[in-house]
């Protein structure tokens, strides 16, 4: 068979490479120019060559790959060759040009056309031969034997084997044809009918366990099966088998059986009145249906629909059991779980109606699939067939990759965003790659592994950088087809091409721990520092050297904290350790300024003087406005917390949904305004671009508030908000330090929370609720794993009335054109109204260290129905006397202000950049009163 191949001169000798980048560790199995087992000095591997199902990758961690060969010795009849084995430990199995095994004076041809390995090792593998008869070969490297071959006679067949079919080994690669102890299936077809078997056995030991021309079973005395459809054939321990066939009956002709050899069974058939499913709506196999088969015997399998009801939105259905037992798990038009209340499985985009699910089966039952979204997006699940969780969903944020990357790909013209298969393991973890960008071959992918607790795992993509032990840095060009193999073990098998033209096969460790915070910190002497260190597949313990002077590694939690008392830049190498042992060491470079400031923002402005309150911290933290849904308590104590709904990003004229305005506490008498929330939303970034929010509690008493930090559930009218961070982290921090922090806001504290009526509505956001003395804090909102993304962070007063207030808020961050404008929540409580001042900073940032600063703010007012109360470019241009007058005034021309008395209720402040300039600013928010 002709195959497409290119020559390159390569230095033939071992290069190793390593993985410059955030993902998974990586090792290399074979590349371009190393030297291959076998077939002599001098010589190296040229190009692999890439089928479905090769290379490959079985559970004990050997592959199989077919490769082109280049130097001395090698010419046009002797250029391919087969290798298979234990990677460290590979084994030459067959070479064109070399004799066939088990027959004589035959030699193998160039193509070969391997299937991936059994559990033992074992090897399958078919070649055209130097006289193009096509047979087939199997064994353990070192020892393999002939299978079949044309004329062989098989027992019951109805002649000798006219020819081997190529359909029976280029499975696709979910696909098992060979299985544990070397047992095989493969199609034939016979001389002189030409009726098609289906075979399975061992060399020496082969048997006929479906035949055309035959009974079909299950279907009226009679009827035979027409066709056996080689490319859908499953084969598990045991000789279990699943496998589609037509036949000459009445009711369309397509079925899906399984049993064994000998006892095959209809499992389904069109027609057939379809399970869990209302009466009158039966099975329609039109075509190839979608079906797996596990190590237990268990099939799954999706089918079209026909019947009463039943329209292109909800004609596709897919269902798990056997014979007897057949149990629905997913139907077009269902709502699909882990997504928005609503969305429901949908229709292809592409062709108009519904297509059938792609599923896959691990070894105790759990499935793995794909599917539409009705909101036209593909997305992933996968877990127990009753117990479904969402894996993956275009659109999503990209974890590991640049901010504003998604899953899918913006604008991805392509059908295919889960491109080219995917895997579920037998511990239920699986592995994909995904369309990143818009690219429709060897596109813009990322490979990623979806950890059973929802986490998505970075492991490689198109264009990460490779470097060699000669120096150089090449990038991954190309993808080939994707994930190759996926064990148990987290090892995970794929092939790549390279910028210079050059292949690699590589293995991935997957369950290692892998570092993905941020590699850079910077802080100052005498100035308390926090930086926290995380890990990918859920670190257990953390160790390191380097740290600067005065700071300390906590192992467990993986905080860098302490005092520092040198200045200089350090590199402290930390390392992270899991269940599966100690991951790779990373260099954290951690820079000590010399010159003291205070905490992580911008020096404090002046104390306003209308009334005594505290100057703020400049700090801050990016949120949607709140819409206040409060319950009053029957008794003048402390009032319950109103409960937040995000709105959307303003627009020039912003349209926040209409929010109730929060209803007072009973009390005895007229209360003074106050405010009882602030928040602030923002694009959180990853080192010194993280969310950073500062508030201020004045009085005497200690004050119970509740932090909040949201992104999952962001939304825009129902509809989740683009670009939204999908896993928050929260830390709360004081004069001190570090108080507080929180991942995922169930995993402590979750009684406390949710008491306060206002726990966030996705597991993974944080909170904390604490009781805080009069002071200044700081809250801090990053991504997990270094993930980026819209976020909004939230501060409650649960004790308005105590006799201490949130007096002024401030947040910090990176205001970008468009939705990435900062926005800043406020609601102010009490019964009587409240004087405000708003600013807006940005150039006089500069002064005070802050790289980046916005150098021209502009800033807007709105009420909870998105109206527009006031706003202002250049503080000096309106309500100067105003504004000079609380004593706190911007100290730079260009920021802006707005003195304004507001009453109870939801308010917004939207701070750009002036002609959409970019920078880091500050919005603060003052009660005056």
């Amino acid at each position: 068979m002709p195959t497409l191949r290119r020559l390159i001169a390569f230095a033939y000798c071992f290069i190793a490479t390593s993985l410059v980048h955030a993902g998974q560790p990586i090792t290399p199995v074979a590349l371009t120019g190393q030297l291959p087992p076998g077939i002599g000095p001098n010589t190296g591997y040229d190009l692999f060559q890439d089928f479905t199902g090769s290379p490959g990758l079985n559970e004990a961690g050997e592959v199989q790959f077919n490769a082109f060969l280049t130097g001395a010795g090698i010419t046009p009849t002797n250029d391919t060759a087969l290798f298979a084995g234990a990677p460290a430990a590979l084994q030459l199995v067959a070479r064109e040009g070399s004799p066939a095994t088990g027959l004589p004076n035959r030699t193998y041809a160039q193509f070969f056309a391997p299937s991936p390995l059994d559990r033992s090792g074992d090897v399958l593998f078919g070649n055209d031969l130097d006289d193009g008869n096509f047979s087939l070969f199997t064994g353990l490297p070192g020892s393999t034997a002939l299978l079949a071959k044309p004329g062989d006679l098989i027992p019951g067949a109805p002649g000798p084997i006219a020819f081997v079919d190529v359909a029976s080994y280029t499975t696709f690669a979910s696909q098992v044809p060979i299985t544990d102890g070397g047992l095989v299936v493969f199609g034939a077809r016979f001389s002189p009918s030409f009726e098609t078997g289906l075979i399975v056995g061992i060399p020496g030991n082969l048997s006929i366990a479906a035949l055309t021309g035959t009974q079909a079973p299950g279907r009226p005395p009679g009827v035979t099966f027409t066709l056996i459809d080689l490319q859908t054939v499953w084969l598990q321990p045991g000789g279990k088998l699943l496998f589609q066939g037509v036949d000459n009956g009445t009711e369309a002709g397509f079925g899906i059986y399984s049993g064994t050899t000998g006892n095959v069974a209809l499992l389904v058939h069109s027609g057939d009145q379809a399970n869990g499913i209302g009466q009158g709506v039966f099975y329609d196999i039109q075509g190839v249906a979608s079906i797996a088969l596990n190590a237990s015997g268990t099939s799954a399998f999706s089918t079209g629909l026909s019947g009463v009801g039943v329209t292109p939105e909800n004609s596709v259905a897919l269902w798990v059991g056997s014979p007897g037992a057949i149990n629905l798990v997913a139907r077009a038009g269902m709502q699909a779980p882990g997504v928005e209340v609503g969305v429901t499985y949908g229709i292809n985009p592409f062709v108009g109606s519904a297509t059938t699910f792609d599923a896959l089966l691990n070894s105790t039952g759990q499935i793995a699939f794909t599917q539409y979204l009705s909101t036209g997006q593909q997305a992933m699940w996968a877990g127990a067939p009753d117990n479904l969780r969402l894996v993956a969903r275009q659109g999503q944020t990209a974890p590991g990759l640049a901010q504003g990357e998604t899953i899918g790909g913006a604008g991805n013209p392509s059908a295919v965003v889960f491109s080219y298969g995917y895997f579920i393991n037998d511990s239920g973890r699986t592995a994909f790659s995904a369309r990143i960008g818009t690219r429709s071959f060897n596109g813009d992918d990322a490979i990623y592994v979806g950890n059973l607790d929802g986490e998505l795992v970075y492991v490689t993509r198109y264009g990460d950088s490779v470097k060699l032990n000669d120096g150089r840095t090449l990038t991954i060009s190309s993808l080939y087809p994707s994930v190759k193999g996926f064990n148990s073990k987290g090892q995970l098998l794929i092939h790549v091409g390279l910028s210079d033209g050059s292949d690699a096969i590589l293995l991935a460790d997957t369950a290692a721990t892998v570092i993905t915070s941020a590699t850079s910190a910077t802080g100052k002497v005498g100035t308390p520092f926090s930086y926290q260190i995380t890990g990918s597949n859920h670190p257990t313990s953390f160790s390191g050297s380097g740290l600067p002077g005065g700071l300390n590694l906590n192992t467990t939690t993986g905080l860098i904290s302490g005092t520092p008392t040198t200045a200089g830049t350090f590199n402290a190498v930390i390392h992270a350790t899991n269940t599966s042992g100690q991951g790779p060491d990373v260099t954290v470079t951690i820079t000590i300024n010399a010159a003291p400031t205070p905490t992580p923002t911008p020096t404090p402005t002046p104390t306003p003087t209308v009334t005594p309150t505290p100057t703020p911290t400049a700090t801050s933290t990016p949120t949607i406005t709140p819409t206040a849904t409060p319950t009053p308590t029957s008794t003048p104590s402390p009032t319950n917390t109103p409960t937040p709904t995000p709105s959307g990003t303003p627009t020039p004229t912003p349209t926040a949904s209409p929010s109730s305005t929060p209803t007072p506490t009973p009390a005895p008498t007229p209360q003074p305004g106050s405010a009882v929330n602030i928040s602030t939303r923002l694009a959180v970034g990853t080192g010194d671009d993280v969310l950073i929010g500062g508030f201020i509690i004045t009085g005497d008493v200690p004050k119970k508030v509740i932090l909040r930090a949201i992104g999952p559930s962001l939304n825009v009218g129902g509809v989740p908000l683009a670009g939204a961070l999908q896993d928050t982290v929260l830390e709360l921090h004081g004069a001190t330090g570090l108080i507080q922090s929180n991942d995922n806001w169930q995993s402590d504290q979750k009684t406390a929370i949710e008491d306060t009526g206002v726990p966030p509505t996705d597991p993974k956001e944080s909170a904390i609720v604490a009781t805080l003395e009069p002071g200044n804090y700081t809250a801090i909102v990053h991504g997990k794993g270094s993930a980026t993304g819209i976020a909004l962070v939230e501060a409650y007063d649960l004790e308005s009335t105590n006799g201490s207030q949130l007096a002024n808020v401030s947040t910090r961050g990176d205001v970008q054109a468009g939705d990435g404008a900062m926005i800043g929540g406020v609601i102010v409580g009490g019964d009587l109204p409240a004087d405000v001042l708003v600013r807006a900073i940005g150039p006089s940032l500069t002064s005070k260290g802050v790289a980046g600063a916005l150098q021209d703010t502009t800033l807007e007012l709105h009420n909870s129905n998105g109206d527009l109360l006031a706003s202002n470019d250049d503080w000096e241009g309106t309500q100067k006397d105003k504004i000079i007058a609380t004593g706190a005034a911007p100290t730079d021309p260009r920021e802006s202000a707005i003195v304004r008395t507001l009453a109870p209720g939801t308010y917004t402040a939207v701070v750009r950049g002036k002609n959409d300039t970019v920078g880091v600013a500050l919005v603060e928010v003052y009660v005056l009163q």
